[in-house]
């Protein structure tokens, strides 16, 4: 396991603040079909963040490190993916163009809802994706809640899932994998040159009672961005 110094100063350098684009709000309501209302007191973040047809209650607390969808505290583990990391290589990272992507990291966000319908399904699917695009980079995960329905949908089609008459816990979780360039950009300050990073091909794996499960990776493309120091402080308690 990774230290928590190791993490924040991995961390420090791939979560953003500040990134050079439109205002995140904004965007991600658009690209997501997300509303959001933020107010910022105390490092404490308060949003009201809209899932399918259904508004949600998110506040994420920056200085104890914790965020929660309605009252449900979520956990958020940072991990290195080793198959992503052979994948790049395999593939020799040096031959690779300057916006080429590199595996950097993975974030995974459990999921371990009641639910009985399709719907509640994708809610809390949708959930866990809303709260890694808000604490990993506002603009970095786009996938629409219509699509994550779709699949679910999809999937219960396959398996004869119909709707549960008590409800059952999802076993699984959300992974979001996060790349960098394979070299530094232009910034446009000054001439410094970073590193951007992106986050793609989100991924959804889950058991639920005994259907065969579910798993499905979404190819969604994140924008680049570049990172100044960490929106949430994600730590290991291990050392």
């Amino acid at each position: 396991m990774f230290s928590k110094k190791f993490l924040n100063s991995v961390l420090a350098l791939t979560v953003p603040v500040l990134m050079l684009s439109a205002p995140a709000s904004y965007v991600h309501a658009e690209k997501n079909n997300i509303s959001t209302e933020q107010s910022d007191k105390n490092n404490m973040y308060v949003e009201t963040v809209t899932i399918g047809n259904k508004e949600h209650t998110l506040i994420i607390d920056a200085t104890a490190n914790t965020a929660t969808l309605d009252g449900k505290e979520v956990k958020i583990t940072p991990f290195f993916d080793e198959t992503l990391r052979n994948d790049d290589k395999a593939q020799g990272v040096s031959v690779k163009g300057i916006y080429d992507p590199v595996y950097y990291m993975s974030f995974k966000v459990d999921l371990d809802e009641q639910v009985t319908t399709i719907g509640e399904i994708a809610t809390a699917i949708g959930g866990g994706i809303t709260i890694g695009a808000k604490i990993l980079g506002k603009l970095a995960i786009k996938i629409p809640y219509e699509k994550i329905l779709s699949k679910v949908g999809d999937w219960a089609t396959y398996v004869g899932f119909g709707t549960l008459a008590v409800g059952k816990s999802m076993d699984g979780y959300i992974q979001f994998n996060q790349y960098r360039t394979n070299g530094k950009v232009q910034t446009g300050m000054g001439g410094k040159e970073l590193y951007q990073y992106r986050f793609q091909d989100t991924s959804v794996y889950f058991k639920l009672f005994n259907f065969k499960p579910f798993n499905h990776q979404f190819n969604d493309v994140g924008d680049w961005f570049f990172a100044e120091k960490p929106y949430f402080n994600v730590v290991s308690t291990d050392e």
